[in-house]
C-alpha cells in the first residue's frame, strides 16, 4: 500500500512540475510591437505617451481632463502594440487611455489594476473599461464588481466571461470577422453574458490581431484589412459607444 501512495505521490509531483514547466514557457513568450508601426505612432503630434509609474498613458492634446479608458491588453501582448490603434481612438474621442503594465502581460494577474489607474487620476469624473482578448475578459470581471464607479465596457475580439446580464452599464464588444482566436460565433453564443441593449460589432475583414500591431497570433486567421484600413474602422466602432 506504501509503495502504491509512493507512486501516485511520483506521479502528482510529475504532473506538477511539467504544468509548471510548461506555463513558465508559455508565460515567457510574447509577442512584441511591430517597430515600424510603433516609432510611426510615437511621431503623432497629436498624441503624447508617457510611461507614468506602471502605466502607459495615451494623451490627445487638446485633452478636456474628463473621460479615462483603461485599457487590459491580450495575453502576453507588449503594451507598446497597441499605441497606434489606441492613439486614433484617444484623438477621436478626446479621452485619456490608459494601459497598466501587469506581470507578463497576463491580465487575471492584475485584475485590479484599475482602481489603483482610478486613485492617480481622481479629477476624471467618467470612467470606461475594457480590453483585448484576455484583457478584455478581465476587465469585465473587474467592472462586474465596480459597476456602480464604471460608466462602460468596451471590449475587442473577445466575450465578457462574466454574467453581466443584470447590470445596466453600456457595454459595446467589437470583434471581426476573420477572427480565428475568439470566432464571432463564439461571441453570439455569450451574448447571454451581456447587459441589456449591448452592441455587438463585427468588422469585415478583421482578424483578431488586428486589433494591436504585434504580427499574426498562433491560430488567428489572415487579415483581410490593410492597418490603416483596421484603424478607421476602429475608430469608426468606438464613435457610438464613447458618444
Amino acid at each position: 500500500m506504501k509503495k502504491i501512495v509512493k507512486k501516485i505521490g511520483y506521479a502528482i509531483l510529475i504532473l506538477l512540475v511539467t504544468g509548471f514547466v510548461t506555463f513558465f514557457i508559455w508565460a515567457f513568450s510574447g509577442y512584441n510591437a511591430d517597430k515600424d508601426v510603433l516609432a510611426a505612432a510615437l511621431k503623432n503630434d497629436k498624441i503624447l505617451v508617457e510611461n507614468v509609474k506602471e502605466y502607459l498613458l495615451i494623451t490627445p492634446l487638446n485633452y478636456k481632463g474628463e473621460k479615462g479608458y483603461i485599457f487590459y491588453g491580450g495575453a502576453k501582448v507588449q503594451p507598446e502594440a497597441y499605441i497606434s490603434k489606441l492613439s486614433a481612438i484617444a484623438n477621436a474621442n478626446n479621452i485619456l487611455i490608459i494601459i497598466p503594465k501587469i506581470f507578463k502581460n497576463l491580465a487575471f494577474f492584475g485584475i485590479n489594476k484599475a482602481a489603483e489607474v482610478r486613485k492617480l487620476f481622481p479629477k476624471i469624473t467618467h470612467w470606461y473599461i475594457g480590453g483585448h482578448s484576455l484583457g478584455g475578459s478581465m476587465a469585465c470581471l473587474y467592472a462586474s464588481k465596480n459597476s456602480n464607479s464604471i460608466d462602460g465596457i468596451l471590449i475587442f475580439g473577445t466575450y465578457s466571461g462574466t454574467d453581466l446580464s443584470k447590470d445596466s452599464i453600456k457595454f459595446v464588444s467589437i470583434n471581426g470577422e476573420e477572427d480565428g482566436v475568439f470566432s464571432p460565433q463564439k461571441i453570439k453564443e455569450h451574448k447571454v453574458e451581456l447587459p441589456k441593449g449591448a452592441q455587438i460589432i463585427f468588422i469585415k475583414g478583421m482578424n483578431h490581431s488586428d486589433i494591436g500591431n504585434y504580427g499574426l497570433q498562433p491560430g488567428d486567421n489572415p487579415s483581410k484589412l490593410m492597418n490603416d484600413s483596421a484603424l478607421v474602422q476602429l475608430v469608426k466602432a468606438t464613435k457610438s459607444f464613447f458618444n
